[in-house]
């Protein structure tokens, strides 16, 4: 009888640790599991990020090859541009300021033109988007001469 007493009493609590062995695996499981997701989570957040930069980014120099070629074609007249202009796909300028985005639905792409002196133009390409951490610009900056 004695023996039997003993016997379940190491039952007992073998089958104790057991559960403790249970829960605490089950445990590091769930952290562990928590660590990729979140480590995957910010991979594809990182990767968003830098499509859509590069996109800004071949917008931005879209944009200021129409600044050249308008340069190009109205001559003289290039230079009197200043202030603030939209450009949307169309590659048209909208004097004013840009709103909303004006691109894909997701980007906005401005144009700032400053009179530097005779014949001398600085146009600045800006495009920006928002995601879920904050704007992002893309800026190009040239400077425009009346070479011809």
């Amino acid at each position: 009888m004695k023996k039997l007493s003993t016997l379940n009493s190491q039952l007992s609590t073998s089958s104790g640790q057991t559960l403790l062995e249970v829960i605490v695996g089950l445990g590091v499981g769930v952290v562990v599991l928590v660590a990729i997701t979140s480590a995957v989570l910010s991979s594809l957040t990182g990767s968003d990020f830098g499509k859509n930069q590069t996109q800004a980014t071949l917008y931005a120099q879209q944009g200021m090859e129409v600044v050249r070629d308008l340069r190009n074609k109205e001559g003289a007249g290039f230079f009197s541009r200043s202030g603030s202009y939209c450009m949307d796909s169309t590659n048209s300028l909208v004097p004013g300021v840009c709103s909303s985005p004006n691109l894909d639905g997701f980007f906005t792409r401005k144009i700032i033109f400053a009179i530097l002196g005779a014949g001398r133009e600085r146009a600045t390409v800006t495009v920006s988007f928002t995601d879920s951490r904050g704007m992002h610009e893309s800026n190009l900056v040239s400077i425009f001469t009346d070479w011809q």
